[in-house]
């Protein structure tokens, strides 16, 4: 059997954090490990956790402060022990679609050239998410926080992928990180998350970089996921969570000029004509 890492991080998770755990292990022809990292939750999140502390398949690290994203899911892949593939999977996300996952596995192990592979994401209404997206430009996150619905509209197409659910997959810029799954030795030559950035944009630096690497970053459609979607940052204007993410958009364009975008956007181009 496979053996799946999956690699999650909480952080006042106590709503999702049991149905992930559990909809992990009801997967069945796979050898299922677990690392999880807490931020530091000062909710239910870790009595739940503790009731895990002595599965052998899973491994809990209880930090005592938020460390972002990045950080804390680089100290959960290396408590991994050895396995075929990782999946970056958020506490929100349940895996209600058993046999599309397997699938999904089975897709990435047939194409070794695939960074990268994320599934069709719902939430509990039903509503799809659009969790392919284009590299973001600068003058689509302006157009985004402009307080005009024609900018912000402008903005929405400009970031959304253009899906055709038709097809079994088809390449993205980057995919939101709520479900990742990677085959290992891929994920070496990507390398961990870039430490530089607090909370976002790491799925879209990681993206772009495995795009860098030589490796695709595809959308998979055959597997369809359940994702609550916390969208922590839309909470509030003023946080320290939107003040990291303008951060990390500046290092974000700092890192990958428009130059390194437009490569991107060329080898995704070719990518559909063939």
């Amino acid at each position: 059997m496979k053996k799946i890492g999956f690699v999650i991080l909480t952080w006042n998770s106590e709503k999702y954090i049991e149905k992930c755990i559990k909809s992990i292990f009801e997967i069945e022809g796979i050898d299922s490990y677990i690392s999880i990292f807490d931020n530091g939750s000062i909710d239910n999140t870790l009595n739940i956790l503790k009731k895990y502390s002595d599965f052998e398949r899973i491994h809990i690290e209880f930090g005592d402060k938020n460390l972002g994203t990045t950080k804390s899911r680089n100290k959960a892949i290396r408590n991994l022990p050895g396995v075929d593939f990782i999946c970056i999977i958020d506490s929100d996300v349940e895996i209600t679609d058993k046999k599309g996952f397997l699938s999904m596995i089975e897709f990435l192990n047939k194409n070794p050239q695939i960074g990268i592979v994320g599934p069709k994401l719902f939430d509990d209404n039903k509503v799809l998410q659009h969790s392919g997206r284009n590299i973001p430009t600068i003058s689509e996150k302006i157009l985004k926080v402009l307080p005009f619905k024609k900018a912000n509209k402008k903005a929405q197409v400009l970031e959304h992928k253009e899906y055709d659910l038709s097809k079994e997959f088809f390449p993205v810029g980057y995919l939101m990180s709520a479900c990742w799954l990677m085959k290992y030795d891929n994920f070496k030559k990507i390398g961990l998350l870039d430490e530089r950035i607090f909370y976002a944009p790491e799925d879209v630096e990681y993206c772009a970089r495995a795009w860098k690497t030589g490796l695709d970053v595809v959308y998979y459609t055959k597997c369809e996921l359940l994702h609550y979607w916390q969208r922590i940052s839309r909470k509030k204007l003023f946080s320290k969570h939107n003040f990291e993410h303008i951060k990390g958009l500046f290092y974000f364009f700092r890192k990958y000029p428009k130059k390194d975008v437009l490569k991107i956007e060329g080898k995704i181009n070719n990518y559909e004509k063939n």
